[in-house]
């Protein structure tokens, strides 16, 4: 058994033995022709149908593409989006708030204005006058 493991250890420690030209061009020669045999059957790109995909840029899938292709975290142009989405938001508060402090402005044209129903009468007052 130490036999063994001394042949092993001297094999281990020894110089690699130099390759022969020849069979190197030998052995690539075998391994490309077994390559071509094998993937021959096979080639890429003869799919029988296409991939289901939008390749007009038209349609549901090219929109999906665009939206995911704008938000990919590689992506570092996030400046438009967000001054969109700001947009978005400032507006929406706008037109709601407006509406909630000022609900005369969205009445129908034909219908009259609460105050215009009965007129008020200005009622003035005497302010006290200062003590001299």
């Amino acid at each position: 058994m130490t036999d063994e493991f001394e042949s092993l250890r001297d094999a281990l420690q020894s110089d690699a033995p130099t390759p022969d030209p020849e069979a190197r061009q030998a052995a690539l020669k075998l391994a490309m022709a077994r390559f071509q045999e094998k993937s021959k059957a096979a080639s890429q790109g003869t799919a029988t149908q296409p991939r289901p995909i939008s390749s007009d840029g038209m349609g549901p899938s090219a929109i999906w593409s665009a939206i995911m292709t704008a938000l990919k975290p590689s992506n570092r142009n996030w400046a438009p989006v967000l001054a969109g989405g700001a947009s978005l938001a400032v507006l929406t508060l706008a037109v709601l708030s407006t509406h909630s402090l000022r609900p005369d402005l969205f009445r129908p044209a034909d219908e009259a204005p609460a105050s215009a129903a009965k007129p008020r009468a200005r009622i003035r007052r005497r302010l006290p006058m200062p003590c001299r």
